[in-house]
Parts: C-alpha cells; structure tokens; sequence
C-alpha cells in the first residue's frame, strides 16, 4: 500500500528561528490529512516543503520506501493558496499543462491529453468552461481550473493549499466529497490545508494540529477535541453529537 514518510521535518526561513521543527508523519492510500492551524504557523511552509518547492533545513521525506528520490516529487501535484494568470489561456490549455510532467515542457497536448482534460473537468463539474478564457473566469471558477490541472496527471499525492478560497459554500461541499471519492477510488494521499475544523471533523481520516514549535497527529476522531480546537486555534468550542437528530456525525459549535 502506498505510503507517505515525513520524518523530522524542519525548516525556518532564519538560521535562529525555525517555523517548523522536527515533525513527523504517516500517511497512506486513500486517506486525506487535513492540516489545521492558526495564520503564521507554517502550514504552508509545510506543503511547500513536502513538496519540494523549499528545501528541509533537516529531514526528510518518503514515498513508498524511497528517500527524497528526485522521480518522488514527479508524484506530487500541487494546488496552491493563490494563481495569478499572466496570459489568456483557454481552460482546456490550462488544464492539459498539468501534464506538462509526462509530456515534456515543451510538447503540445494532442487529442490524447484534450481527451484526459475533459474526463477529469466532466468529473468535477466544469467541462462547460473548456473554451472560456481563464482571464474571463470568477475566482470560484478559476480556482476548480487549478484543481483540475492538479488531477489530470493522475498523482500519487495531491498537495492542496486551502483549496476551498474563493468557493461558495454549495462547492466548496461539492468540491470535499469529489476529492474524498477520489482519494479512495484512485488510492492516492490527499494534504489538505483548511481553515475550517468542520470540514476536517466531517472529511479528513487524520489531522494534523499544527502549532509554534509544536505539533499533534493522529485520527480525526482522536484529534477533534475541544482542547486541540483550543490549544491550536485559539477558539472555545463545543463538539456536539448529531446522533440524537439521526445523524452518524458531529458538529463543532464555536462558544466565544
């Protein structure tokens, strides 16, 4: 089964202050690891890291039984916090650039990868927007373009820097439950970093609380408590049991 190694993990943009120190984690197959924490503490540094876009001051990282190989990174697909798109391109050519990898930089897709593009836009809804400009497109929109690109090349790991930014909140759900089939139908791992602990109670399989100099990692069940949701967060809420409502959930309920 395929496996994801983050051993002792450490990075600071200053020799005398490391954002992140010494973190270690598991992750396999099928499973999403959403990654919770207050603004400033290195979440993104962390997927950054994993991959390959900074270098670990110390650590390491494993996929498979394969240490920090150069063909590792080739597996990861990353969406990132925020694009900017300098020129015109029409969605299918956005999306086909994800490709880019197995193509070589500079082949052009042809009717083989046009075809993949549009599978995997029909997938998640945005098949319509093929042809549009992205320059014409609304944030929300724009942003599922970047996902698609990202699932196209069909990962091993997709890396996913709050990916619910700029979407309504009828898809940003849509968008949760298509990247949970996903992870399990195609057996990859999915780094999800979130700012919203409800979308981690409801989707991830493991969380990771992440803190100055200070980590916690585990199942969800495990980690979503209202001490962690303190600790890490800095909010006072209550976990509520839907089950006397009929519902095989929780939800969080922010008190201050």
């Amino acid at each position: 089964m395929l496996k994801l190694t983050v051993k002792d993990g450490t990075f600071g943009y200053r020799k005398d202050e490391k954002i992140l120190d010494h973190i270690s984690f598991e992750a396999s197959a099928g499973e999403i690891v959403m990654i919770l924490g207050k603004n400033g503490v290195g979440k993104t540094t962390l997927l950054k890291c994993i991959c390959g876009l900074q270098k670990w001051d110390y650590g390491k990282i494993c996929l498979d039984g394969e240490w920090e190989k150069k063909s590792l990174f080739q597996q990861i697909s990353y969406v990132a916090q925020s694009y900017e798109c300098s020129f015109s391109y029409r969605v299918i050519d956005m999306v086909c650039m994800g490709l880019t990898k197995r193509m070589g930089y500079f082949s052009t897709p042809g009717e083989k990868e046009k075809k993949q593009a549009l599978q995997i836009m029909r997938e998640i809804g945005i098949e319509e927007l093929a042809d549009m400009e992205c320059s014409a497109l609304s944030g929300g929109q724009f942003r599922m373009v970047m996902i698609a690109r990202a699932l196209v090349s069909d990962p091993y790991i997709l890396v996913m820097d709050e990916a619910e930014t700029h979407l309504d909140i009828r898809r940003q759900r849509d968008l949760l439950k298509l990247i949970k089939k996903l992870t399990k139908e195609r057996g990859i791992i999915c780094l999800f970093n979130t700012h919203y602990p409800e979308h981690a109670l409801k989707y991830a399989d493991q969380v990771l609380f992440l803190g100055k100099k200070r980590y916690r990692y585990g199942k969800t069940e495990e980690m979503m408590t209202e001490e962690n949701l303190r600790e890490f967060l800095d909010v006072k809420a209550c976990l509520i049991d839907l089950k006397v409502f009929g519902y095989q959930e929780k939800m969080i309920y922010i008190t201050d």
